[in-house]
Order: C-alpha cells, then sequence, then structure tokens
C-alpha cells in the first residue's frame, strides 16, 4: 500500500472513531444542551412574569381571583401562580420535572417554581415547558448535529487527500525520477526536486550523493576490468605462441608434452576469461548499438549448427520452434548471437546424454517470449537466486562462471527479462520476454 493511502486511511479511520464515539455520546450531550437551554427560556419567562407584577401588579394575572393559570394551544407551555402554604414550600427545588393535569390530559413537564410573598401572602410561580417539546429539540439537535458532523467530515477527507498528495508529491517525485526511470549506470545529468520540506531536500541530495559515488565506482571498476582484461590478452596471446612453438619440438618427452598441452589448456581458460570480462565491460559501458534488425531464426540455426559437434557427440536433440519471418529490431546482432550461445551451450553441456532440447517462441498481448527447456541435471532451488553472479560456485567445474552473467548483461541492455524455472534432475526451461509492439 501507497504512503499516501495509508495516511489517508489513518486519517478516515482516527476521524470515524472520533464520529463513533461522539454519536455514542450524542444523545447525553444534544439532551443535557436541550434541558440546559430550557432551563434558561423558563428563568427568562419567570423575569418577565416578576417584571410585569413589577410594573402591573399581581392582579395583572390573578384579576381579582386567588389562582392564576395559562397554557399554549397545544399545551406545550404553561404558567401558574396560586397561593401556597409556608409549610409545604419548604424542601422545594427550583427546578424539576413533574406530572401535571391540564384539561383532563396527563403529562410531564419541565417546571421553574419560586416562591415570592405579595401582601403578606405567599405565592408560588410555576412556568413550565412539557417533557416532548425538550425530546423533541434534542432529537432536532441530534440530527442538525449529526448532518453537520458527515459533511465536515466529508470535507475534512477531502481537504486531507489533497493536502497528503500536494505534501508527499515531491516524495513521489523523487521515488519516480531518482529510482523508478533511473537505469544503472545511472544517469546523473539531473537538477534537484523543487520542494519546501527539508526532509525531502535531504532525501533527494542523499540519493543524489549515492548514485553518485556508486556511478563513479563502477565506472571505476569497469575501467579497470576492461584495461586489465585488454592488457591480459596479449602475454597470454604470446605465452600460447611460444607454448604451441616449444610443444612443436620433436625432441620433448612425454611429460614435458603433457606438461605443456595442460599450461595451454590453463591460458586458454584464462583468456575466455578476460574476453568474457571484456565483454562484460563493453556492455555496462554501452558501446554496443541497437541498430539491428535481427532473424532470431537465422540466430540460433546458425548456433546450433555451430554447437552441432557437442551435440552429436552427446546424442542431444534440439526441436526448433521459432518463426523464421519474424524479425526482432533496436538490437545487437553480436550482443544476441552471444546471449544465446551462452544458454544453448550451457542446454547442452549439462544436458543428460540422449536427452533434448526444446526452443520455442509465443506472443503474449504485447509481449514476444522465447523458452529453452531442456533436460539436464536442474538447478537447486537454493541456488536460483544467484546464478547470474559472476562466478558462482554453482556452476559446476570447467567453467569460469560468467557465462550467465553475461547473459544477464545483455537481457538488462535491452530491456529483456529473464526468469528461470529447473527442478532437480529433470531438468530446466529458461524464458526470455521483451516488448513487442
Amino acid at each position: 500500500m501507497k504512503l499516501n493511502h495509508k495516511l489517508n486511511l489513518y486519517f478516515a479511520l482516527s476521524k470515524l472513531i472520533i464520529i463513533g464515539l461522539f454519536i455514542l455520546l450524542l444523545p447525553a450531550i444534544f439532551n443535557w444542551y436541550s434541558v440546559y437551554t430550557i432551563d434558561k427560556f423558563l428563568k427568562l419567562q419567570r423575569n418577565e412574569a416578576f417584571q410585569n407584577i413589577k410594573v402591573n401588579g399581581l392582579d395583572f394575572y390573578l384579576e381579582g381571583s386567588d389562582a392564576y393559570g395559562s397554557y399554549t394551544m397545544l399545551r406545550d407551555d404553561y404558567i401558574a401562580i396560586q397561593q401556597a402554604d409556608p409549610d409545604s414550600l419548604i424542601g422545594l427545588k427550583e427546578i424539576d420535572d413533574q406530572i401535571r393535569v391540564i384539561d383532563r390530559d396527563t403529562a410531564e413537564y419541565r417546571i421553574l417554581k419560586n416562591v415570592f410573598t405579595h401582601n403578606k401572602k405567599h405565592y408560588i410561580l410555576e412556568i413550565g415547558r412539557s417533557r416532548e417539546t425538550i425530546e423533541l429539540y434534542s432529537s432536532l439537535f441530534q440530527h442538525v448535529g449529526l448532518a453537520l458532523l458527515l459533511i465536515l467530515f466529508s470535507i475534512t477527507i477531502i481537504l486531507d487527500f489533497y493536502f497528503s498528495r500536494q505534501a508527499l508529491r515531491p516524495f513521489w517525485l523523487i521515488i519516480d525520477k531518482r529510482l523508478v526511470k533511473q537505469k544503472f549506470p545511472f544517469d546523473l545529468n539531473f537538477s534537484p526536486i523543487k520542494t519546501t520540506t527539508s526532509d525531502f531536500i535531504f532525501l533527494d541530495a542523499s540519493l543524489k550523493a549515492l548514485m553518485e559515488s556508486t556511478t563513479k565506482a563502477f565506472n571505476r571498476e569497469r575501467e579497470f576490468t576492461a584495461n586489465a582484461s585488454h592488457e591480459l590478452l596479449t602475454p597470454i596471446s604470446i605465452l600460447r605462441s611460444k607454448i604451441e612453438n616449444m610443444m612443436i619440438d620433436k625432441d620433448l618427452s612425454e611429460i614435458q608434452a603433457l606438461k605443456l598441452s595442460e599450461m595451454d589448456n590453463t591460458l586458454d581458460r584464462l583468456g575466455r576469461i578476460a574476453k568474457s570480462l571484456l565483454l562484460l565491460a563493453r556492455i555496462d559501458s554501452g558501446q554496443y548499438k541497437k541498430t539491428d534488425k535481427i532473424s532470431l531464426h537465422e540466430v540460433l540455426s546458425d548456433i546450433i549448427s555451430e554447437l552441432r559437434p557437442m551435440l552429436e557427440d552427446r546424442n542431444i536433440n534440439v526441436h526448433l520452434d521459432i518463426k523464421e519471418d519474424f524479425q526482432l529490431v533496436g538490437l545487437n546482432q553480436e550482443l544476441i548471437f552471444h546471449l544465446f550461445y551462452n544458454l544453448i551451450n550451457n542446454a547442452i553441456r549439462y544436458n543428460k546424454s540422449g536427452g533434448s532440447i526444446e526452443i520455442k517462441d509465443e506472443y503474449l498481448g504485447n509481449t514476444y517470449q522465447i523458452f529453452i527447456a531442456d533436460t539436464g541435471q536442474g538447478i537447486r532451488i537454493e541456488d536460483l537466486d544467484t546464478i547470474f553472479d559472476r562466478f558462482s560456485h554453482h556452476e559446476g567445474s570447467g567453467r569460469h562462471g560468467l557465462g550467465m552473467s553475461i547473459v544477464k548483461s545483455i537481457a538488462d541492455y535491452f530491456d529483456i527479462r529473464i526468469k528461470v524455472k529447473s527442478k532437480l534432475h529433470k531438468g530446466t526451461t529458461i524464458s526470455l520476454s521483451l516488448k513487442y509492439p
């Protein structure tokens, strides 16, 4: 999962948790707020009633009677004034929930009670609002609050998504331009990613420094390999020439001739190692052009013809099923020959006597695939990850350990994906895939 997706998921989950807690507490919060609001309303009504009594006198309400009562049409609110026994007023709560009967209808009210004295008589003022109205307000507040909360949640999610994308945009540019789109050896001709985030500036600069140091080290190694390989070829050639001249001498004993032959074989292997290293250095430095149009069937036929003596010596049958009229473009004839020569040579050398090799191709969408399958000794599972390493130990005696490294370098040079599947004592299948329009 990408970082911005994780951040957006974290933001969304954290907000959902907060909203969940808020929804759980919502009824209690809004019920308390509704009661608090109604209590303030009742107190304002009381103040208004006392102001009327102060200005107009108590008869403004009583009109000559001992008590007064009034309520709204829907009986949501009521006000009542009546004489009261002083003893009954002891412990009276200012605001309380009580049941009242109005016109034979029983309902629960939130009631404010206030005791006052007028003309040496004790009166009690009651102002009430029905609990049903309070609960209606509470429910209304809850629905409005929940709707607002969901709207705010949606807005914040959108803002978080937009902000995280903008904040992480330099990071994705660094990943894309410095890692995804870069191929080794790195192209160091790039400008820093524009960003005001110090962490991203440091990351970009660190990656550039790492790429520069890696490229310099690689160039030094490549130059040394190329120079050393080239310099070794001359003395090797001279030594082999001298050994061949010495082997012509008729006075050589059998032991001397055997020793010279062993020396010549050793120099031959050393020469092949030097040539392979030189080839790898040239591939890594991009010295080969990618302009040739190649008939793969023709290349493979030439390789099989060249390796025919080995095939006949081990009685190995090759089945070539490659389209004859198909041509690959943007490659290099020499390197493609090296690639398939090494693969088929290995398929022969590590095959069993009387075995077989099958070479075929197929299309999968816009991908062209070539398969080389043998019936040889196979490769251990633990060795598959290192099969392309230079001088890998599992490649067997008699091999200088660079054949598969050359194959991998050439494949990478042409963006060819190579996969190896193998079963011990049953055989190996190597597939090569390249994009083709």
